[in-house]
């Protein structure tokens, strides 16, 4: 006898209590049933679960640098851990990456919301201050953004 004759032969008695006499035991199946079935359904959605949300380790490692010597960005680059920068350009293969500031200005003066990336003057062995190549505007470590109004500003004008 095999054990779906066992679960058969309990339910047809759970139907008809009154032809074995024997107990019903369908809160018993029910609570069993019901712990299989959510131990399919984690089995089943955790590896799914895990590989959604990539781990805080992850995102923290990655960085926006950019290339000191060619000026191309390199978006979601991981930082290799417990490495200062610069950092080794996967292309090249040099240590030219870092980093950039962001410039939040036009060269009329006006914000926008799209930034430009420039390299601090003391990555790039320049002496004197960084100026932003594209509005003319100083940038430093931390460069501050412009006015949130002046942004807003930029969004509704599509800058």
């Amino acid at each position: 006898m095999s054990p779906w004759d066992d679960l058969i032969e309990e339910i047809d008695d759970q139907k008809q209590p009154e032809k074995t006499g024997r107990k019903s035991n369908s809160g018993v199946l029910k609570i069993v049933l019901f712990f299989v079935l959510v131990g399919v359904i984690v089995v089943i959605a955790l590896p799914w679960i895990r590989n959604q949300n990539p781990s805080s380790a992850a995102v923290t490692s990655t960085r926006l640098v950019m290339d000191a010597e060619t000026g191309e960005i390199f978006d979601n680059f991981r930082v290799p851990k417990d490495q200062p920068f610069p950092w080794k350009n996967p292309k090249t293969g040099r240590n030219t990456l870092y980093m950039p500031e962001k410039c939040y200005w036009t060269p009329d003066g006006k914000a926008k919301n799209t930034p430009d990336y420039v390299l601090l003057n003391k990555f790039t062995g320049k002496a004197g201050p960084t100026l932003c190549p594209v509005c003319g505007k100083e940038v430093r470590e931390h460069n501050p953004t412009p006015p949130d109004e002046l942004l807003v500003e930029a969004f509704n004008e599509g800058r």
